[in-house]
Formats: structure tokens, sequence, C-alpha cells
């Protein structure tokens, strides 16, 4: 169906005993809204001790699936997984510095409520707040995980070719 790349075979999976992952949590299960909406409302709370001024926002999500394959050579299998996801994120404006900060967990165990991720949130905060003045010519920058992670998207996004605008006369 893509008119890009090369056509590819990939064989279906065959008939077989499927494998069995241990990938539901109880705690997930049997996780409440009113605890999830507790939990956001915490970790509010502690960015907004840090500091008031800070923009923040909280959403958090747990999902139950029963996921099936079934293939034409004859595969079929099937397994529960539990997923639970928590953000927490910030923007805090200072004249005219706007740093924005945020953490995440997702994954299919509980992570106990998210106080390491509120925890890291207001170090981010605390951190980032250090201005410092930076003279001409080369300079030496260092990208944390994350911040890189947001430099190859935006990078990814104005080099995929697959993004040329096919309205466009020079195309």
């Amino acid at each position: 169906t893509s008119a890009f790349g090369e056509k590819v075979e990939h064989p279906f999976a065959r008939a077989a005993k499927p494998a069995a992952p241990a990938v539901v949590d109880r705690r997930i299960e049997d996780l409440a809204a009113d605890e999830m909406i507790r939990r956001m409302a915490d970790g509010v709370a502690r960015v907004l001790d840090y500091e008031k001024k800070i923009n923040v926002e909280a959403t958090t999500r747990r999902d139950v699936h029963e996921i099936a394959v079934t293939t034409s050579d004859g595969f079929d299998g099937s397994f529960r997984r539990t997923q639970y996801q928590f953000f927490i994120g910030g923007r805090l404006i200072e004249g005219t510095n706007m740093l924005d900060a945020g953490g995440y967990y997702g994954g299919t165990a509980h992570d106990g409520g998210g106080p390491e991720i509120v925890d890291r949130l207001i170090e981010d905060f605390r951190n980032g707040r250090k201005n410092v003045g930076v003279s001409g010519g080369p300079t030496a920058v260092l990208f944390t995980p994350r911040a890189m992670a947001d430099v190859m998207m935006t990078l990814n996004a104005g080099l995929n070719g697959v993004r040329l605008d096919a309205t466009s006369e020079d195309v």
C-alpha cells in the first residue's frame, strides 16, 4: 500500500504454542479512578509547593488489554496486558526565560504513584533556573537523553522526505 520503499515478503507465524508473557500487574487492574486523580493532585501540589508560578499539568491512565493474534498459517494466541502511564510537567516563565520540564512513566508494571518522577521534575526546574552567559565562538553543550530526543524529533521532521508538500511546483 506504500508508494515508497522496497517490496518485501514476510511469512506469517505458523501453528505453535504461544508464549505467555508476564505483563499483567493486578495493582493496575485494581487502580480506581479516584486514586489516579489523587496521585495527579498530589504531584501538582508538590510542584506548586516548590514554586507557585509554575503552570503545572498532570495526566494518568491505566489500560487492560486482551491481545489476540491469528494468522492464515495457523497461529492462534492471546494474552492480557496491563499498562500504567503517569505524566507531570509544567512551564515556568521568569522575565524573558521560559523553562519547560516534564517527567513520564509508562509501562506494564505499576510505578508506585510517581513520587520519584515528581522529585526529578522539581530538580529539573531547580537546575534549569540557573542561567549562565555564553560567549561567542564554539561552545560545548551537554544534552540529556530526554533533550536529545526532542532535538532529534525536530531534525527528523525537517529532513523527512515523506513530508514533502505534494502541491509544491518544486516536487
